[in-house]
């Protein structure tokens, strides 16, 4: 009786069960490479945070990664004319350089800033668009 053998198979075989599917077919993500934002506590609460995140932000850009960020919670206030002069210069020299920045709408009312209050530039977020952000995104980062 001839004796038959099956042959072994590979990861690369889609019936291995390691098999990977191939990943260059996959379809390319519409937006932005990289996303950042920033959920900080009140600013007074981790002064540092604020800068490492935008110093961060700005290290990505000159990289040449695509970045945006959104505020949450108490680092809203930075969306806010003439608030924080420091970290707000920066931000401004940052959209500047094509970072993209929206605020949650709820911290804003929050706050009390209304919409004639922010930066230009800046664009009152939701929840439901930081959600949209993430799912074009790559990276995401939280500060």
């Amino acid at each position: 009786m001839p004796i038959t053998t099956t042959p072994r198979r590979q990861p690369d075989d889609p019936g291995h069960p390691r098999h990977r599917p191939d990943r260059s077919r996959r379809r390319p993500r519409p937006g932005f490479a990289d996303l950042s934002y920033y959920g900080g506590a009140p600013l007074g609460a981790h002064p540092g945070a604020t800068g490492e995140a935008l110093r961060f932000a700005g290290a990505a850009l000159a990289e040449g990664h695509a970045v945006r960020v959104h505020l949450l919670r108490g680092a809203v206030a930075l969306a806010a004319e003439g608030a924080h002069p420091e970290q707000g210069e920066l931000m401004a020299e940052l959209m500047a350089a094509d970072m993209a920045v929206s605020a949650c709408g709820k911290a804003l009312d929050e706050l009390g800033v209304t919409d004639a209050d922010l930066r230009p530039g800046i664009e009152r977020g939701s929840m439901k668009a930081l959600a949209a952000w993430t799912a074009e995104s790559d990276s995401v980062l939280s500060f």
